[in-house]
């Protein structure tokens, strides 16, 4: 639980603009014990609660006939050298070396721990400094790793000017530590060549925690060069083919993959009088579950059905789905990236990120930051300390939060909120906090 925070909160209505932040310690997870994990059954794990078990089985039988599927499940759970041996050298890392398949696609302390404790010698530990920097030493990494599931990430600085290299705002790598983005229906949020099913038309910037890659497709090309140190040819397909697996085996539910939604273009923060929905004084929970939640299977009265309310909100104070606006995926729909108050308020042992941001209006920002977020990829001062809006669906499975990990569980998630966004949560409740977490447990 967090003990001290600093930065600007959330414009509400606008874009958040985050300044330097620091928190108080953060409580170290205790041992675990070590528990099976499952990382080679790409079907592992990924039916939600309600859905029809048959009809997860024949969709997948269907995907058997495609090729791009196949081979992109090889490519995905095997190191490439080992798929391709002749052609490719890698460091024997794979997607499926982060992404667990058995484990909501991502990759928590508790599943790295079984891992290390049953395989020391995976490809996930042996090629550690494939995430290193001069700045940290391999018993960090370590450390990071198996504690808080932390990769370290390297990336350049949009900003960086040669001409005053030493400028300690203006360095020429920026390094932070991330956790594992879940590949859960990243296939629906971003493709060149895939339409979303929800909004029938193609989504750019989705990829990765700060939106830096363009599609799937790029970013599984871009992961085989860098945390597997991939070299030599590539077949031309690689992309394709993993990114069709991801799409087919990662979707949930599976119905997704090739549903035709209602469309849901509104911003939930508006009151327009005329709209039969968001302008009415109360959201009616049958709507609001036919509009957003079609798929999960609650049933009225319950401790999930108060929680889908207290998800939604009301019009004049909107929760979670302000943000959380995607039907179904529960993505950033109409909302791409938001300052959920949790650079400001990081583990206090990050190394502090010194770099300098241009605002919309010309003007240069000297910013310390724990991780500079979207503006990393933007370059734009009002990104800071801003993350792409997550997909929630399977969110129970993911055993830690944010990209950082730095929550527990989901009540350490609500509360988080409820301290750090009391514009937004003011009116929430212990028992509104527990139907909350009984509703994200369902999806």
């Amino acid at each position: 639980m967090r003990t001290s925070r600093l930065g600007l909160s959330l414009a509400f209505a606008g874009m958040a603009v985050g300044l330097a932040g620091c928190s108080g310690l953060q409580q170290a997870p205790g041992p675990l014990a070590a528990a099976p994990i499952t990382r080679d059954d790409p079907h592992a794990s990924l039916l939600t609660p309600g859905e029809d078990a048959a009809a997860m089985a024949d969709s997948f039988s269907l995907m058997a006939v495609a090729p791009n599927f196949l081979q992109g499940q090889k490519d995905f759970t095997n190191a490439l050298s080992v798929v391709f041996p002749k052609t490719v050298k890698t460091n024997g890392r794979s997607c499926a070396s982060c992404h667990f398949t058995g484990a909501g696609f991502t990759m928590s302390p508790k599943g790295v721990q079984a891992l290390a404790a049953s395989n020391p010698t995976d490809a996930l530990f042996a090629a550690e400094m494939a995430d290193a920097g001069p700045d940290v030493t391999q018993a960090e990494i370590h450390q990071r790793l198996t504690q808080q599931a932390l990769i370290r990430v390297n990336l350049s600085n949009p900003w960086y000017d040669p001409k005053t290299a030493g400028d300690p705002y203006n360095p020429k790598d920026l390094r932070f530590w991330r956790s594992v983005p879940t590949a859960i229906n990243a296939g629906l949020a971003n493709s060149a060549k895939y339409k979303n099913p929800v909004t029938g038309k193609p989504d750019s910037g989705m990829i990765m925690w700060d939106m830096r890659e363009t599609s799937l497709e790029k970013q599984a090309v871009d992961a085989s060069h860098g945390h597997a140190q991939g070299t030599g040819f590539f077949p031309g397909n690689l992309g394709i083919d993993v990114a069709e697996f991801e799409r087919k085996a990662a979707t949930i539910p599976s119905s997704l993959y090739k549903a035709k939604l209602a469309k849901v273009t509104i911003d939930p923060r508006h009151t327009n009088p005329a709209d039969p929905f968001f302008g009415t004084p109360v959201f009616d929970p049958m709507t609001v579950k036919d509009k957003f939640f079609r798929t999960v299977n609650i049933t009225p009265g319950s401790a999930e059905w108060r929680g889908m309310m207290v998800f939604v909100g009301t019009p004049q104070n909107p929760h979670c789905i302000v943000c959380h606006n995607q039907p179904e995926t529960l993505a950033g729909g109409t909302v791409m990236n938001r300052d959920a108050m949790v650079s400001e308020t990081q583990d206090a042992s990050f190394p502090v990120v010194h770099l300098r941001l241009k605002d919309d209006k010309g003007a240069w920002h000297n910013c310390d930051t724990k991780d500079p977020g979207c503006a990393v990829t933007t370059g734009r001062y009002e990104d800071l300390n801003t993350f792409k809006v997550p997909q929630l669906r399977n969110i129970k499975t993911f055993g830690r939060y944010f990209h950082d990990n730095s929550s527990l569980d989901l009540q350490d998630v609500a509360q988080h909120y409820r301290e750090n966004l009391p514009q937004i949560f003011k009116d929430m409740k212990g028992k509104d906090r527990n139907d909350l977490v009984a509703f994200l447990n369902a999806l």
